[in-house]
């Protein structure tokens, strides 16, 4: 599956054949991604990144999240996706991250749009929500620029680096839902 987000950036249902691309752009972006994602340091091999890849890709096809890779232009610059798909309840949580080269020209934000379509157009979803650090300010961004709203705290609701930090909690529903 492909969505087509702008002329050059698609999501691609995550693949086997992007385990080699996802782990050298981790590697090369490693200081900087490593600041708010804890699997940095356990990503520290191909076989790594090919056991994740595996794991995505039954958990895609089991309906329980569906795991993207951003690419520009055919080149993989990071990860997006909705998970712990809560079917009962209509909810999801996005997750992303992108490559330091291509931060601050909005690819995120046009991602998690179309993803959002995705979500409630496609796999009927009533909530979204998206969690980042209280500190991580280039992440809490992203759902105010969507129109989340901002729920509270999640108190040491992540663990990081051999300490909890707290997460901030945006929930974005159908119903407030504003497609471009």
């Amino acid at each position: 599956m492909i969505i087509n987000v702008k002329t050059n950036i698609s999501l691609e249902l995550i693949h086997e054949s992007h385990a080699l691309p996802i782990f050298n752009l981790v590697d090369r972006n490693r200081v900087f991604l490593r600041e708010w994602l804890s699997f940095v340091d356990r990503m520290d091999s191909v076989s790594f990144a090919e056991n994740f890849v595996k794991g995505s890709m039954k958990r895609n096809e089991e309906g329980q999240e569906y795991a993207f890779v951003i690419a520009e232009n055919g080149i993989v610059i990071g990860r997006i996706g909705v998970y712990k798909i809560d079917h009962q309840n209509k909810i999801g949580e996005i997750g992303y991250w992108l490559a330091e080269y291509v931060q601050g020209k909005g690819i995120t934000t046009s991602a998690c749009e179309a993803l959002l379509s995705f979500c409630f157009n496609e796999l009927q979803l009533n909530r979204i929500e998206i969690k980042c650090g209280t500190k991580n300010i280039r992440s809490q961004a992203i759902p105010v620029k969507l129109g989340f709203q901002m729920e509270g705290i999640l108190r040491d609701a992540e663990w990081l680096h051999d300490q909890f930090i707290d997460l901030n909690l945006y929930s974005l529903l159908k119903s407030e839902y504003i497609t471009s």
